[in-house]
């Protein structure tokens, strides 16, 4: 699948930043014990990963797939991160997805909810 992403990279530009492979990390998949969801978890782990890898990437990505409707709206809207594209795979739709490292989310006035709402 993130080799599928990757040959993507050359026509995708976020903020200014056309992704590559030099400037860019794909992470993923993420999965939250059920007992922990609503909390959070995602957002604190999504912090740590940005801190950790920030040094060394300005943008992170990943792949969510259509039908995953809670996994979408916990990466948009708890974490801020952003529809870049949608693409198919092994008969399946997916939002490809990015974020800048250095920069900080706040959840007020800036959830994303409309899946198909992007340029």
């Amino acid at each position: 699948m993130f080799e599928h992403m990757i040959k993507l990279f050359g026509r995708i530009t976020y903020k200014g930043i056309k992704i590559d492979l030099k400037n860019s990390f794909q992470y993923g998949p993420v999965c939250i014990d059920f007992n922990l969801r609503g909390t959070d978890s995602f957002p604190m782990l999504f912090s740590k990963m940005k801190e950790e890898m920030g040094d060394k990437y300005e943008v992170g990505t990943t792949f969510i797939n259509k039908v995953n409707t809670r996994s979408y709206f916990a990466h948009t809207r708890k974490a801020g991160i952003e529809v870049i594209n949608e693409f198919e795979f092994n008969n399946n739709k997916y939002y490809g997805l990015a974020f800048l490292t250095k920069e900080k989310y706040s959840r007020a006035g800036q959830a994303n909810d409309n899946p198909n709402g992007f340029q």
